[in-house]
Order: structure tokens, then C-alpha cells, then sequence
């Protein structure tokens, strides 16, 4: 981790060229948006519930009283 992102960043964190992801910014981000408006359509669709078993599962707070 580079140390001026550490003082903004408050978590671990890696870049994709440090994971050995090797991908264009540009491909990069016309996916992510790919992926953000067919999330949103589905969400646009159907609500919420195609998400809460996956929400459910990865919710590392649920039911922890």
C-alpha cells in the first residue's frame, strides 16, 4: 500500500496490478458500469428480493445481539 492513500483509506486495501489483475482503466470501467445498470434494472424489476439470500449470507451483523 502506497503511504498517501493510507492516509485517506482507513482499511486494507491492494491495487489490481498488486493482486495481478492486469486490465485497462477503460475496460475496467465500461464494465463496472455494464454491471451497475443491469443491477439497477433488476432492482428497477424485481426490488430487493433477488439480493437478500446473497445480503443475508454475507451479512456478518445479522442476528449477532
Amino acid at each position: 500500500m502506497r503511504h498517501v492513500e493510507s492516509d485517506v483509506v482507513n482499511q486494507g486495501w491492494i491495487s489490481l496490478q498488486e493482486a495481478g489483475v492486469s486490465i485497462d482503466r477503460n475496460t475496467l470501467a465500461a464494465r463496472l458500469i455494464k454491471e451497475l445498470r443491469a443491477g439497477l434494472q433488476l432492482f428497477e424489476q424485481d426490488g430487493l428480493a433477488p439480493y437478500l439470500a446473497r445480503w443475508e449470507k454475507l451479512d456478518n451483523f445479522l442476528n449477532a445481539r
